[in-house]
């Protein structure tokens, strides 16, 4: 049975043994301290609770977000703390861009198989073994990522800018300028490993989807300032709008 809505919270009254509880929660938005603490607060409720076992469902979405929507310090810290309270049971909905998504999907299935281990050496093993000598630079590209994700994401809010172009907001031009570079430091370093190339390739033409997106909601916004105001240059920015469209 989903805790889910108005049975989100724990019961006051014994569960029948054969109800398996499934807590629902959006832990990517564990940035958010208060959030953070809410959630962690309530899972050592159900823990109490007396239910004989305890499921999770999770949202780990990749797609249909247009960025990398990293989180691996959440991932570490939820897991843990859910197998600490004798959650045993996991699920996650986690639609991808491979590109974009990599790490986290394997930090998690990692940990999942034994949540004792220490998250930064699983991922020192994924970043040196599957990108070679471009590990450094892969490593930064994702980890810029999730840095500027918890400083600018804000107040938690249930599967934040889901569908919302709003989300791109929160990413800088300047940014995408500096996570292209990495991967192109990437490529650089891995020249000689046609394996890894490959590999880098997929993030780059995965990246090249958010370059065009964040182009494209630029140019909408400059557009629905030019109709407001009906400027002279409204044709110009309907134009170039479309073509960014077009592009995307």
């Amino acid at each position: 049975a989903l805790a889910y809505y108005w049975t989100e919270e724990a019961p006051t009254f014994q569960l029948h043994p054969r109800i398996m509880p499934v807590l629902t929660s959006d832990r990517a938005q564990w940035h958010d301290p208060a959030y953070r603490t809410q959630d962690r607060a309530l899972i050592e409720r159900w823990a109490n609770s007396g239910a004989k076992r305890i499921a999770t469902w999770d949202y780990y979405f990749g797609a249909p977000y247009p960025y990398p929507r990293q989180f691996n310090q959440w991932i570490a810290e939820s897991l843990q703390h859910l197998h600490q309270n004798g959650v045993d049971v996991f699920f996650s909905q986690l639609p991808a861009a491979w590109g974009l998504d990599g790490p986290k999907a394997w930090l998690a299935a990692e940990l999942l198989w034994d949540t004792h281990q220490d998250s930064q050496k699983l991922l020192d093993e994924y970043y040196q073994h599957f990108f070679g000598a471009a590990a450094k630079a892969m490593r930064q590209f994702y980890e810029l990522a999730e840095n500027q994700r918890n400083q600018s994401a804000g107040t938690a809010d249930w599967i934040k800018f889901y569908k919302d172009p709003a989300g791109i907001e929160h990413f800088p031009i300047e940014f995408w300028q500096q996570l292209r570079q990495l991967i192109a430091q990437a490529q650089q370093a891995a020249q000689q490993d046609i394996r890894r190339l490959k590999r880098i390739k997929i993030v780059s033409e995965a990246f090249a989807l958010t370059e065009c997106y964040a182009n494209m909601h630029r140019a909408r916004q400059k557009l629905i300032v030019a109709t407001i105001h009906n400027t002279e240059e409204l044709a110009n920015d309907l134009q170039y709008y479309q073509e960014q469209h077009m592009r995307y």
